[in-house]
């Protein structure tokens, strides 16, 4: 399982692609019932949002990313 720390050193595109994974696999595990997997994904799916929205404030306040 990905800490916190790790999703800052992941791509942009690494960032995507555990977005769109993740995603489906929590849809796949809602569609079953499995409420608890399914929250791990959407968990997943939060942090590698919150990591490109942070990314893109420090761009927009000149910052390095």
């Amino acid at each position: 399982m990905l800490t916190v720390n790790d999703y800052k050193r992941k791509t942009k595109e690494q960032l995507r692609y555990i977005i769109d994974d993740a995603t489906l696999a929590a849809r796949a595990m809602q569609s079953i019932g499995n409420s608890a997997a399914e929250g791990k994904y959407r968990d997943q799916v939060n942090d590698a949002c919150s990591e490109l929205y942070k990314r893109s404030i420090k761009v927009l306040r000149g910052k390095k990313s």
